[in-house]
């Protein structure tokens, strides 16, 4: 398995899902949250180049990753074109209906 790296994009985006779900959602959906997280990260390092290709830019790889089952959720991550794939930059957490720009890897805030 390959080592993730948290970007303080990515810890930003789950810290404030987990907070509005604490907020406003029945303590099962966090549980799901939780549980769909762990299983998304875990195949992201189990199988890196298995995400949906992004983009390709400057050497780097950009996928999507999507939560299991029925969780609205998506884990973008950038990984090395290079084999073979040692890291992976998780980068940012999105829900399927929220706004996902910018793509440019050098645009993604760190």
């Amino acid at each position: 398995m390959v080592r993730l790296v948290l970007r303080a994009s990515f810890v930003r985006d789950v810290d404030a899902r987990v907070a509005w779900l604490e907020e406003n959602a029945p303590v099962e959906w966090l549980e799901r949250f939780r549980e769909g997280l762990t299983s998304a990260t875990r195949r992201i390092a189990a199988y890196p180049r298995s995400g949906t290709r992004l983009r390709d830019e400057a050497g780097l790889v950009l996928r999507a990753k999507a939560f299991p089952g029925p969780l609205p959720y998506l884990v973008y991550y950038a990984h090395s074109s290079a084999e073979p794939t040692d890291e992976v930059y998780l980068l940012r957490l999105f829900h399927y209906r929220q706004r996902r720009t910018p793509r440019r890897l050098s645009e993604w805030p760190s």
